[in-house]
């Protein structure tokens, strides 16, 4: 662990948490286009929905995908309208989550990056 915390590959060491256990079970990836030059004003708003809880720059038909929360549908339908309603936002496209078959994980990359160290 200090080696990979040496070289940069462990960054945090801050816990992971289950949305669905917080009463949000709904999850929806939203891609967004954005108008030309309102990238950081766009972050700004995003930044201010707390159900909004990751935003990656993205390249092809959008400019930014979201990873998005919500307690149900109705709240999903909430949380989309706030996204509309930023500032720079100007399509958006969402897909639902049915259900995560393959969690988060790092260790399969971890296991072969310690395997290429040892050669």
């Amino acid at each position: 662990m200090d080696k990979l915390q040496r070289l940069g590959v462990l960054i945090s060491w801050r816990p992971q948490f289950d949305p669905a256990a917080m009463g949000y079970s709904g999850l929806a990836y939203v891609r967004l286009q954005l108008a030309q030059g309102k990238l950081e004003r766009t972050l700004d708003g995003l930044s201010r929905i707390p159900e909004v809880i990751e935003a990656n720059a993205v390249a092809g038909n959008a400019d930014l995908l979201c990873r998005v929360v919500a307690r149900d549908n109705a709240g999903l339908e909430e949380v989309l309208q706030q996204i509309i309603a930023v500032d720079g936002v100007e399509r958006t496209s969402t897909e639902v989550v049915l259900s995560r078959r393959l969690m988060p994980r790092i260790s399969p990359l971890i296991r072969k990056m310690h395997d290429e160290l040892r050669r």
